[in-house]
């Protein structure tokens, strides 16, 4: 524990800054860090000289132990209701303990873990890789667009088939329609004819759920 600095040591501070020396510069000059400089300004600032005065009877105080009975309470809480946290466990003490003995949360979450009654997070499911095409038309990218500003301020949407591996433009078809849901699939089934007359079957083709495209489990029977 760093020893208290004499008072003398105090009232020179305060001394030095009454008189425009600023508070770096002092910390610097009496080898002091900043912030205890700081703090014995502002404890003069707010208290006059008496909030510079020693309080040895505060200092190397420890944080006093919890009764083991209370620990072995609230371990039991924890065991018998596991989705309950430190803080909810805190209030049911409360009920048979004195307020003074109940440890903080943070004390109680460490005797948990010490008594391996935490409750267990919950595994995430690793995420799925998403597997790039390796080669031409293994797979295709179908985009859409919707409420698309053309010159004449009017909106429209396009369709577009990109191939994933190139990047290549494959197939477009622009709809008057300026949201996807006032379009019919027939016109999103034509898209797809120009491409496959063009280009032949893609290895799969790689799209956004929901309408024209397709629900989750796959493409809707008009586009099947």
């Amino acid at each position: 524990m760093p020893r208290a600095l004499p008072n003398e040591t105090r009232l020179d501070i305060v001394r030095r800054h009454l008189n425009g020396q600023p508070l770096p510069q002092i910390a610097s000059e009496l080898r002091l860090s900043h912030d205890t400089v700081r703090a014995l300004w502002r404890a003069f600032r707010d208290h006059g000289e008496g909030g510079l005065a020693l309080r040895y009877h505060a200092c190397g105080q420890a944080t006093p132990s919890t009764p083991e009975p209370i620990l072995d309470a609230a371990c039991q809480l924890k065991h018998d209701h596991p989705t309950w946290g430190a803080g909810r466990i805190r209030l049911e003490l409360l009920r048979d303990f004195a307020s003074a003995q109940i440890p903080s949360p943070r004390v109680l979450q460490r005797a948990f873990q010490r008594a391996g009654v935490n409750r267990p997070r919950r595994s995430q499911r690793p995420k799925t890789s998403l597997v790039r095409a390796l080669a031409p038309h293994e797979v295709w990218q179908v985009d859409a667009v919707e409420k698309a500003r053309l010159a004449t301020g009017e909106e429209v949407s396009w369709m577009t088939v990109t191939d994933e591996f190139s990047g290549a433009l494959l197939a477009s078809e622009l709809s008057p329609q300026p949201q996807w849901q006032a379009i019919v699939p027939g016109d999103a089934r034509e898209l797809f004819r120009h491409g496959f007359g063009r280009w032949g079957l893609p290895g799969g083709i790689r799209i956004d759920n929901g309408h024209p495209w397709g629900l989750n489990s796959g493409l809707p029977p008009d586009l099947a």
